[in-house]
């Protein structure tokens, strides 16, 4: 009876570790395994992959990139999220400009409200130190030459850009997407004072 006994068990033992070593990687996926998949930086992607990111920028960023003389040779696509990023959106891009060190982002949402919504909770908490702007007020919230406009559904940002590049890059938008009107349009010089900035100062030939 024993005898059976320590059979039984040692059949038992056997099938265990041949069910384990059995069990192929794609058996399981652990978290850490999709956390390191999501954050693939753009200098990962092989030569090749390099090649097809750079041909499939968004047609309008390449435009106006071209338009403010921007290489595209020099742009690569960025991945890590900004504040914006939380809410659904349609579509979104966020591009880095290695020789001019411009960066732009935009965000198309389902309805002007949805893209309104963002905007607003981003100046409420901007940056990593959270800075809270009001609509209108002039108090700087970067230390950066940055600029954000907001016009229907669509929210941009740009950093690192001159503001007369800045009012070159919306006047060929306001042109090419045929708008009509912007909600907010702002840009801050560095660490100077914010200057809300209206339609007409896109429009009016200087």
């Amino acid at each position: 009876m024993k005898l059976k006994s320590f059979i039984f068990l040692l059949f038992c033992t056997f099938g265990l570790i041949a069910c384990k070593n059995g069990a192929g990687p794609e058996d399981s996926l652990s978290l850490d395994d999709v956390v390191e998949g999501s954050n693939k930086s753009y200098t990962d992607l092989s030569k090749e992959e390099l090649s097809e990111e750079k041909t499939s920028l968004d047609e309008t960023y390449a435009a106006f990139a071209a338009e403010l003389g921007e290489s595209i040779e020099q742009t690569r696509v960025i991945d890590s999220l900004m504040f914006v990023d939380r809410f659904d959106t349609k579509s979104s891009y966020k591009y880095q400009n290695d020789s001019s060190k411009m960066f732009v982002a935009e965000w198309e949402f389902a309805n002007p409200a949805l893209a309104k919504n963002a905007f607003m909770n981003w100046i409420q908490c901007f940056g990593t130190k959270c800075n809270s702007l009001t609509i209108g007020d002039s108090v700087g919230i970067s230390s950066e030459k940055m600029a954000i406009l907001l016009s229907g559904t669509e929210l941009y940002y740009f950093s690192g850009i001159k503001k007369e590049f800045f009012k070159k890059a919306v006047k060929y938008l306001l042109e090419e997407k045929k708008i009509k009107n912007i909600e907010f349009a702002l840009y801050q010089n560095g660490k100077k004072r914010i200057d809300w900035m209206k339609l007409e100062d896109f429009t009016e030939e200087k």
